[in-house]
């Protein structure tokens, strides 16, 4: 008690060391912490951006050509969809199943999606519609939204629902006699051409631009295929979209089991599909975060000793002006220790606002930064005050009379 008195006191007593040891700290621990700031903005920042940015991937041939027409066969698309394995990893799929349909003497393109942005129509012309149904493209609904010159052909029931009736023309799987193909050197089965005839009734729910198109939900076609057992259901296109760019190389991974990277130079690839992640510019701005996290480590160990460096300094030109008062307190009985802990008192009650206020301003990493930088700072200043408090008595007095 009687210490912290002293302290105060003496505190008190000169204001002007007091204020000049305040303003030292206070600069220096401001600019330390604008610098740390500064690294922690900039790491915040390409987190953020690594979190945003959307990873798209593509299915294509094996050389990345022809990525509109890959003719999918169920096994191979099916892991995209709900309830398949890389479902969990996705938040989009953009499935696109092109088949043909026939209404009297017209003949259309009957096109199954689960996205919006799966076809060229529906992504860059907007649909009018005049049913709002919740996530209709991944669903099951007999739903469909059609170009306008189709409107001759629908009908209303009684309850005010318009709907059309149309043929869907899909592929069979019957089988056929075989026919041996020159260029290929394979059997191939007749029935491959052979097209299979399916009445559809569907739902009008909106209208788009186009010539003779009907778009309705794949998950719909799926389940007439399972009434159907010898129609056959393709996918001409399929991308997505990574839901948590965290989850990338295990996404990858998983996807290389089933497919391969895109090669454009090797042209005997025996895979059929492949898939192109475009992840470029997340690869990039990984490589950024990391570099800019290993350099923010890097400096820190350099900004505490900049810490402790200044708090030497600053304690040793102080100190030179009460080797009197320091001979003083030792002449008149008090030990090496007790002059040390008065001069170390004084320091840490001069940190402590600083601190205290920097935890109620800035977040907490940053103000667990300032502690360290305070601790820094106190241990340096404790060197300085060590080594001139542990001077011998008879040498202190013989410095004061030099």
């Amino acid at each position: 008690m009687n210490i912290l008195r002293y302290t105060l006191v003496h505190m008190i007593r000169s204001k002007k060391n007091t204020l000049i040891s305040l303003l030292v700290y206070l600069v220096i621990f401001v600019l330390l912490m604008s610098f740390q700031q500064m690294m922690f903005s900039r790491q915040d920042t390409l987190q953020r951006m690594l979190d945003t940015l959307q990873v798209q991937g593509v299915v294509s041939h094996p050389r990345g050509e022809k990525p509109d027409d890959l003719n999918m066969p169920e096994k191979s698309y099916q892991a995209f969809l709900p309830d398949g394995q890389y479902a969990p990893y996705l938040s989009e799929v953009r499935l696109r199943s092109a088949q043909s349909f026939t209404l009297d003497d017209i003949n259309g393109s009957l096109v199954a999606i689960t996205d919006e942005n799966a076809d060229y129509i529906t992504r860059y012309h907007p649909i009018e519609y005049t049913d709002c149904i919740e996530n209709v493209w991944m669903s099951e609904e007999c739903v469909c939204v059609l170009t306008m010159d189709l409107m001759s052909k629908t009908h209303t029931d009684e309850h005010g629902n318009t709907w059309i009736d149309i043929n869907g023309m899909f592929e069979s799987n019957e089988s056929g006699p075989e026919a041996f193909n020159a260029s290929s050197g394979t059997w191939t089965s007749a029935a491959l051409g052979i097209k299979t005839a399916v009445p559809l009734s569907l739902r009008i729910i909106g209208t788009v631009t186009g010539e003779k198109t009907i778009f309705c939900p794949f998950r719909y076609l799926q389940t007439v295929k399972a009434e159907n057992s010898n129609m056959v259901l393709r996918a001409n296109a399929l991308s997505f979209i990574v839901r948590d760019n965290d989850q990338l190389p295990l996404l990858r991974d998983m996807l290389s089991e089933s497919f391969i990277a895109v090669d454009h130079v090797n042209t005997s690839a025996s895979q059929t599909y492949a898939v192109l992640l475009q992840d470029a510019q997340f690869l990039q701005l990984t490589n950024e975060a990391n570099r800019s996290l290993q350099m923010m480590l890097f400096l820190r160990p350099i900004l505490y000793l900049a810490a402790m460096g200044a708090g030497i300094m600053l304690v040793m030109m102080q100190m030179r002006s009460r080797k009197k008062e320091l001979a003083s307190i030792r002449s008149m009985g008090a030990s090496a220790f007790h002059a040390a802990l008065c001069c170390l008192l004084e320091y840490l009650l001069i940190c402590l606002p600083v601190n205290l206020a920097a935890c109620l301003i800035v977040s907490s990493a940053l103000s667990i930064f300032g502690l360290y930088i305070g601790i820094a700072f106190m241990l340096g200043a404790a060197i300085s005050i060590l080594v001139f408090a542990h001077t011998p008595l008879a040498r202190q007095i013989r410095e004061l009379e030099e």
